[in-house]
């Protein structure tokens, strides 16, 4: 048998099912299939399964060395694997929105995602009509591959210290783009190592000897024939990298490399033949590339989570270990209050993640075409709120595969329990960006801002933010214990939290300066304040959002409003225990009142537990995308496990050399006969 075939018998999926698994689903309230279309939306989930479709039989999408490649194999295979989709997408008309999807459903490295995710988006968004007419059709055509080069190896969040140049010759009409050190060349872009032959460059535009800020620019790397670097033009690969090595992230180094001035993207800012700056609106509008980008990866986040969960969720249904009943045998460790203590609050979570995701791409949506009619009033909300949920959620995220990792044993400790590679992918989307702090700082300065003056701040209608100026309640409602199911009550106090904690913010920031400390002194004196600020009014929005989101499914079944309904508490309430002190240190939750969020956290587990494997259900995970000896469908783990080893290269034949080259002399050496 080869490989391929031995690895379709490790995750095809089997008619034969777990009887554990057939008993747990057939007592369940829950409708998986409708579960899944609330949570990935109906018109979405049918894109997702139509994509999936079209690769899951491709040769070129068959993973069955997934685990077994080394970086050469992993980066052709991304390269073959990204052409192959390109063909697809054009063979069946994908839609912008529909070809992205690949990303969500196929969790391997593609070579040239930064081009569908970043380059070409910002094309569309900075170029004006004469760029957009040029550039577009090679770009959405693939005649031209390009990468987004902002973030330097001295510089990553703070774009104003960005080093790159970009200096208007007004003699030559031309732009002249330079890395003048060592910490101002690019680093860390995607496809920039090896792949790609445009970039999209940010640079400090330069005009008369002004410095004018971050600007993109359309430049030209490669030679699209010989695909050598152009003169002045120095990329490279940055070197193996912990995941996604199909990625080629590369550096560019650039020396006093011209291009044309119609090259500098102008659709909000162009400098004229005569060095003029002539603006078009917000400037701001530049980092949009960057909001989207966050918008995606929050998505991502929910995404690989809600894997990991139900990878995590179906061992532990199949697991058996120990007793807790003696004279009914060993129980399923799902069964185990600690178990459920671990992965509950995680699959709430990934519900949660899954609805925030879709309002932070509805409320993405509507300020883009808000800004195509020149109204840039939500552009403000939509940074900060992206910003600290990109932060929370890929944290979270990364974390919580690594506890699903944890609670699988051993077991999940092997690749082929596609728990590692889960937590590597998920460790990749904390790092974009940079650490988490630096990015929720900026949701927090515009929350202080809003504190500071509000006519200021001009926030738009129905912003979320709003609730920052109602006046605070000083008490929490819940007078018995059900009450602290109440989801009015629940939401009142992560409100109060997050206006509690935001004013404490702003109070040392303005008491620091008004010591004489400058605003940056004060600000850096009071940054974990701020953070936590920031983080708990993220928190709040998942909240309301999850909460919300239960208000609209009046067609669905009751099990399945009753499931999401615990979910929505048991997410909640789980904040609640963990951080008891940011709700009663100020007398705001008295201890009575946690004694019973406590309560009735451990009432949840149990009433979540008949329902757990229908819930991980719902998230509609294939074995094709899960590509996990745990988690498949059938619960079959055993068989699946020993099938894998068939994989590994070493069981696939004998390796005389190492006997005759070293185990061999060496157990001569050892005789004493």
């Amino acid at each position: 048998m080869s490989a391929r075939q031995l690895a379709g018998s490790s995750f095809k999926e089997s008619s034969s099912i777990n009887p554990d698994f057939v008993k747990e689903r057939t007592a369940s309230s829950c409708d998986a299939k409708e579960l899944a279309i609330i949570v990935g939306e109906e018109t979405l989930h049918q894109r997702r399964k139509f994509v999936e479709s079209l690769i899951k039989d491709n040769p070129h999408f068959n993973d069955w060395d997934r685990y077994h490649q080394d970086h050469t194999q992993i980066f052709e295979a991304a390269i073959r694997r990204h052409c192959e989709w390109v063909k697809i997408k054009q063979q069946n008309n994908l839609s912008v929105e529909e070809g992205n999807l690949i990303y969500s459903v196929f969790l391997n490295d593609l070579s040239f995602g930064i081009h569908d995710a970043m380059f070409v988006p910002t094309i569309r968004r900075l170029a004006n009509d004469q760029q957009r007419s040029k550039w577009l059709p090679l770009a959405e055509n693939y005649e031209i591959l390009g990468s987004y080069a902002q973030t330097e190896l001295g510089h990553g969040t703070y774009l104003n210290g960005l080093e790159t140049t970009a200096t208007f010759d007004q003699e030559t009409q031309e732009f002249v783009l330079n890395t003048p050190t060592i910490s101002s060349m690019k680093w860390w872009p995607g496809s920039l190592g090896v792949v790609v032959n445009h970039a999209v460059v940010l640079a400090q535009l330069i005009v008369n000897g002004q410095r004018i800020g971050p600007q993109a620019f359309l430049v030209q790397i490669r030679d699209r024939e010989t695909h050598q670097p152009l003169p002045g033009c120095h990329p490279g690969d940055i070197g193996p990298k912990w995941g996604f090595n199909g990625a080629t992230n590369g550096y560019l180094r650039l020396d006093h490399v011209r291009i044309p001035r119609d090259q500098m993207l102008s659709k909000y800012l162009e400098v004229t033949s005569s060095g003029q700056l002539v603006s078009h609106g917000n400037p701001k509008v530049t980092y949009g590339t960057m909001i989207e980008m966050r918008c995606n990866l929050v998505a991502d986040s929910a995404n690989l989570l809600n894997k990991a969960v139900t990878i995590a969720i179906r061992y532990s249904v199949a697991r058996r270990q120990g007793t807790i009943d003696a004279s009914q045998g060993e129980v399923q460790i799902l069964d185990y209050q600690s178990q459920q203590d671990k992965l509950f609050p995680l699959l709430a979570t990934s519900y949660c993640f899954s609805f925030v995701a879709q309002s932070l791409m509805q409320m993405y949506k509507s300020s883009e075409s808000a800004i195509q009619q020149g109204d840039f009033s939500k552009l403000p909300e939509l940074h900060a709120l992206s910003c600290g949920l990109k932060a929370l959620l890929g944290d979270v995220m990364s974390k919580g595969c690594n506890t699903c990792r944890f609670s699988c044993g051993g077991h999940g400790y092997m690749l082929a329990s596609g728990l590692p590679w889960l937590y590597e992918r998920g460790s990749v989307i904390n790092t974009v960006e940079g650490e988490k702090s630096p990015i929720f700082l900026q949701t927090a300065r515009s929350l202080v801002k809003i504190l500071g003056n509000p006519q200021a701040a001009n926030l738009s209608e129905g912003a979320f933010t709003q609730y920052l100026l109602r006046p605070v309640t000083l008490k929490w409602q819940p007078r018995v214990r059900g009450q602290v199911r109440n989801p009015d009550n629940v939401t009142g106090a992560f409100r109060h939290r997050a206006q509690r904690l935001v004013m404490r913010a702003a109070d040392r920031v303005a008491t620091l300066m008004k010591e004489g400390h400058s605003q940056a002194r004060s600000w850096n004196e009071s940054q974990v304040f701020l953070v936590q600020c920031a983080q708990a009014h993220v928190e709040l929005y998942c909240v309301e959002v999850f909460f919300d989101k239960l208000s609209t499914l009046h067609d669905a079944s009751k099990g399945n409003r009753e499931a999401l309904h615990r979910l929505a508490l048991l997410f909640a309430l789980h904040m609640i225990r963990t951080d008891t002190g940011d709700f009663s240190e100020d007398g705001f939750a008295s201890r009575e009142q946690l004694s019973w969020v406590n309560d009735e956290y451990f009432s949840l587990l149990k009433e979540l537990r008949p329902d757990a494997l229908s819930l991980v259900d719902g998230f509609d995970n294939s074995d094709f995308t899960l590509h996990s000896v745990l988690g498949c469908f059938d619960g079959n783990v055993y068989q699946r496990l020993y099938e894998s080893t068939k994989l590994e290269p070493k069981n696939q034949k004998v390796v005389p050399d190492v006997f005759h080259k070293y185990l061999g002399p060496f157990m001569k050496g050892q005789s004493k006969l």
